[in-house]
């Protein structure tokens, strides 16, 4: 069990290409959650946290992130700290974290499913005709993006 926890709440921002920045009040969102249903690709999260020095000394520091549609990869401070794609969604970014402010990015990438559901329900005709036709318009979309909560966590050395 941790010993110590610090939450990366707050302000974020998502960014998905070609979309205008989405400024996240309350910590992370699946972009599903959020009128993009229909995108495939990497959305990148960024936020900040404000880290004590006495909760860094001596001690193994990891970034817990809750929930991850599909695969996530975590940068702290510009450092990457690894990519994670299975529960519990953490990562080590001991060497990454440092007293004071500290920049958190998260890339989190998803499959083609949702795309090409969104092209069953409403044909663009930007996609192979037989490739668009795997899923049924009706198919359930697949939550993607980040659904935190994104915390840091404390471990004995």
């Amino acid at each position: 069990a941790p010993l110590a926890e610090v939450r990366v709440d707050g302000v974020w921002e998502l960014t998905l290409p070609g979309r205008a920045a989405i400024r996240l009040d309350n910590g992370p969102v699946p972009w599903t959650d959020l009128g993009a249903e229909g995108f495939a690709g990497v959305g990148v999260y960024a936020g900040h946290v404000d880290v004590d020095p006495a909760f860094l000394r001596d001690r193994r520091i990891s970034a817990s992130l809750g929930d991850v549609g599909d695969i996530a990869r975590v940068l702290v401070n510009g450092t990457d700290c690894g990519i994670i794609w299975t529960a519990p969604f953490e990562a080590d970014i001991t060497e990454a974290i440092r007293p004071g402010r500290n920049d958190v990015v998260v890339e989190v990438a998803n499959g083609w499913m949702n795309r090409l559901i969104a092209e069953a329900r409403h044909p663009t005709g930007e996609i192979f005709g037989p490739v668009a036709e795997v899923y049924e318009p009706d198919a359930a979309i697949h939550r993607s993006g980040l659904s935190g909560p994104v915390a840091l966590r404390a471990y004995a050395r």
